[in-house]
């Protein structure tokens, strides 16, 4: 079977390039302010997941009665729960939209965060946590790959990147108002993960009046009444005091009415290549991020803090999160994506080595500010980098799949980092996390140009 139909009226075409052409060439984002607010819930609620249970796990371990070697299973199992609910909801939002797979993961994410607080053993909390990790396993791909679809083809990075800076600031606050809630007892990590419930409000957000489904993926599917009514909505206010530009050749891909599964495409060349360089680069990421996020706390004991200093450490490290979003904020743009993430890669492991290397406070606190700058600087361009170089009828899958089973190092992260911390040492720890950061930094320059490349462009080389 064809990936396009094999008569598709020129009209047709016709109508379905000027909706790509409308959103590409705007001279800025189209969505309002109150669509944009939806976003930056999503993106932050995501995150303040991730965030907070880092800084609860001691709190968490304490409560529960756990040994620091159980914290694998909790950890494994939400990785595990990323991986799966990534294909799922990405598979969703391919074949119904963009919205239904927006909905299910906030839906899950926010249901999964009330159960995770009510958690009264090491199994209960590994369940929930496997729950929220299939309900957080597409947001920030899906989201990534909304704003992607939206955005004109030079906004896609500062726009998100945008985002990123709101929530980084927010998260910031949230983080030093979080340790006296710490303070309270064994109600105080539950009252901070049921706090993450919240995001249940985007629900009410999502919908073409608010939050808008994708006009790219509606025309893809051949929906081209509305893709070109929501179009009209978003360029009168993209275009506010500017001419729209005249009409363009129809070089767009053609209408997917009845296109194979998304994953079948997927694991056919050209996009098998990519689909593997861009798993490859999440894999091994994230056996090194989440090697050191989610242990951070102990591994700078490890290295010398005292225990009230490493949740100091930890949540101080986020204001430099806050710089780096800034600094990308005029870069992004500027500079090819593959590029960025490159270079911020490397100043992960320029983190890392000063951890195992230097010794004392100051280089503590250097290293762990280092690190949040690196990691603020790459995630906003990978996960744009991530949506855009795939095809818009495969683009929730390719995203979800490149993401969520690059969690699956994650999940490995856990079972190779607590042996060795607690049986070598944080010092060894550090080096295995090291020599997996080597690989994910060298392995994403392989992948296609972006910059100032249309969506359509990049989809076919």
């Amino acid at each position: 079977m064809s990936t396009v139909p094999t008569h598709v009226p020129e009209a047709d075409l016709r109508r379905g390039a000027r909706v790509n052409q409308l959103l590409d060439d705007a001279p800025r984002v189209g969505l309002s302010a109150l669509a944009t607010f939806g976003l930056l819930l999503t993106y932050l609620f995501a995150n303040y997941d991730i965030s907070v249970v880092t800084i609860t796990f001691p709190s968490i371990s304490r409560s529960l009665g756990l040994h620091v070697t159980d914290l694998s299973w909790p950890v494994t199992a939400n990785l595990v729960g990323y991986a799966i609910g990534a294909y799922l909801l990405g598979h969703l939002a391919d074949r119904r939209g963009r919205l239904a797979g927006l909905r299910g993961t906030v839906a899950v994410l926010g249901a999964s965060g009330l159960l995770t607080a009510m958690s009264w053993n090491l199994w209960s909390f590994t369940l929930f946590r496997f729950l929220c990790g299939c309900g957080m396993g597409a947001v920030l791909a899906l989201a990534s790959a909304y704003v992607g679809e939206l955005a004109p083809k030079n906004r896609r990075g500062r726009y998100l990147t945008t985002i990123y800076l709101m929530q980084a600031v927010l998260l910031t606050l949230i983080g030093f108002g979080s340790l006296p809630v710490l303070d309270l007892g064994p109600a105080g990590w539950r009252i901070l993960i049921a706090f993450g419930a919240l995001v249940l409000v985007v629900l009410f957000l999502l919908g073409d009046r608010v939050i808008p489904e994708s006009p790219r993926w509606l025309a893809a599917r051949g929906q081209l009444d509305r893709a070109e009514r929501i179009t009209e909505r978003l360029a009168a206010r993209s275009y506010r005091h500017a001419q729209l530009p005249p009409e363009g050749p129809a070089t767009v891909a053609e209408p997917v009415k009845d296109a194979r599964t998304p994953l079948a495409e997927l694991l056919r060349r050209p996009m098998l290549g990519r689909v593997a360089l861009i798993t490859g680069f999440w894999f091994f990421f994230y056996v090194g991020f989440y090697g050191f996020s989610s242990y951070q706390p102990l591994l700078l004991e490890g290295l010398g803090a005292r225990p009230a200093e490493a949740i100091w450490l930890t949540v101080i490290g986020r204001i430099s999160g806050v710089l780096s979003c800034l600094l990308l904020f005029g870069a992004i743009e500027r500079f090819e994506r593959r590029t960025i993430i490159v270079l911020s890669a490397g100043m992960t492991l320029v983190s890392y080595l000063l951890l195992v290397a230097g010794s004392g406070p100051a280089v503590l606190v250097v290293a762990n500010l280092l690190f949040t700058f690196a990691i603020g600087i790459m995630v906003p361009p990978a996960f744009t980098y991530t949506a855009e170089i795939f095809p818009t009828h495969a683009r929730g899958t390719a995203a979800a799949i490149g993401d969520g089973v690059g969690h699956l190092g994650g999940a490995v992260a856990p079972f190779v980092v607590l042996p060795v911390l607690s049986q070598a040492g944080a010092h060894w720890a550090m080096w295995t996390i090291i020599a997996t950061m080597v690989v994910a930094t060298t392995s994403v320059a392989l992948g296609p140009r972006t910059k100032d490349r249309s969506l359509a462009e990049i989809s076919v080389g």
